[in-house]
């Protein structure tokens, strides 16, 4: 399945504020529009959707936090109506190599919540590991290293 990552523009991002997670799935990641905002306050922040063909179906927001230098994929959603078609792992792979490819990062850092046990068998399937870490908001810190392709 091929999924590409457009950067969220003026012309876009209504599509991406429409992107959503199904209702049982609203407390595990901040709505779209909150990821915009967010990055136009922390501009390290980057806001891409994810598409398939022409069509946006997920979204992701990345980027390198100024304090440390490290590089976090910090959402990743996948809108309700394509889910479980495998587009989670294949927006996860796509930032993962734009990450390491073009941004040179070693390694990735990501959280999500503790009771999310779908996005931790994900995250520890592409090679994440718990750093028994939690952030700000209690939620668990995975750490991938070193490139895998």
């Amino acid at each position: 399945m091929g999924v590409s990552l457009r950067p969220v523009t003026a012309e876009t991002y209504r599509a991406a504020i429409r992107l959503r997670v199904r209702d049982d799935q609203l407390h595990f990641v901040a709505l779209n529009s909150s990821s915009l905002a967010q990055m136009h306050f922390e501009p390290w922040w980057e806001c891409h959707g994810a598409y398939e063909g022409e069509a946006m179906v997920g979204f992701v927001m990345m980027g390198r936090l100024p304090r440390d230098g490290r590089w976090w994929i910090q959402r990743l959603m996948v809108d309700a109506g394509r889910q479980r078609r495998g587009l989670g792992r294949a927006i996860l792979r796509e930032a993962l190599r734009v990450l390491e490819e073009k941004r040179g990062a070693a390694e990735v850092l990501l959280s999500f919540e503790p009771l999310n046990a779908v996005a931790r068998a994900l995250y520890e399937s592409e090679g994440f590991r718990d750093t028994g870490e939690r952030d700000h908001d209690g939620e668990i810190v995975f750490l991938r290293s070193g490139r895998r392709r």
